[in-house]
């Protein structure tokens, strides 16, 4: 699992130094990218509260699927949240659940559904010239 959470971290690393415009679509390079703001407020699914943050927010589909990888940071803080729709009504305790999160958290949400997020902190893997 941490190999994989480098590998993605590492690819968001790259796609970001490359992409520097200031633009809340998708670059037309990489058809996964749902969203993209380099600095703005956002939102993060955390327990016991959701917390906003100012900083950096990118959103990636994963394949075809209404399952997205979301990735924050503010300086040297960020956060990898995963959104799942619920199926069956499970979330796993440390998750947090969001009804209806279209559209107030993303327009490429799935209207009408629930979603279980699970959010980690991290610190220090990204270098400080990818917001520029």
């Amino acid at each position: 699992m941490k190999k994989f959470i480098s590998m993605t971290v590492f690819s968001v690393i790259v796609l970001l130094t490359v992409t520097k415009t200031a633009s809340a679509a998708p670059p037309p390079t990489n058809l996964n990218v749902v969203d993209f703001f380099p600095t703005g407020p956002h939102a993060i699914p955390m327990q016991p509260n959701n917390i906003v943050l100012e900083g950096a927010d990118l959103v990636m589909r994963r394949g075809n699927t209404s399952k997205f990888h979301q990735w924050f940071i503010n300086g040297e803080v960020g956060y990898h949240t995963v959104w799942n729709t619920i199926k069956n009504g499970k979330c796993p305790p440390h998750g947090v659940v969001i009804e209806n999160a279209y559209p107030q958290w993303g327009y490429y949400l799935e209207e009408g559904a629930t979603y279980c997020t699970i959010t980690n902190e991290f610190r220090g893997i990204f270098p400080p010239s990818w917001l520029d």
